[in-house]
């Protein structure tokens, strides 16, 4: 039989393991995603862009700007029409969001 020591440490060991596996399988994209919202639609040089929504199942929700097949997870625009464009996303994960700002 088991010692409670070892009982605790065995509990803490598998929920270490689980945890990783979570974390692995969630930045790998296994969980999936319900689908991409596109979000605001400008331009960039002449370019047509998209601040797009990811939402993931399992996984942190994410914004992003799409411009010729190019993902911008953190950073900002300026469009045509002279609108800041800016995406922000934790490095740690939890919070996205993004702003427009007009002159």
């Amino acid at each position: 039989m088991r010692s409670l020591k070892e009982k605790v440490g065995l509990g803490l060991w598998g929920t270490m393991w689980a945890g990783i596996i979570y974390s692995i399988l969630g930045i790998s994209g296994c969980f999936g995603s319900r689908g991409i919202k596109t979000a605001y639609e400008f331009k960039y040089k002449g370019v047509p862009a998209a601040v797009k929504f990811e939402d993931r199942r399992f996984w942190f929700d994410q914004y992003y700007i799409e411009l010729d097949a190019q993902k911008i997870y953190l950073g900002s625009l300026k469009s045509d029409s002279g609108e800041l464009v800016e995406v922000k996303n934790s490095q740690r994960g939890g919070h996205s969001s993004y702003n427009i700002s007009r002159d």
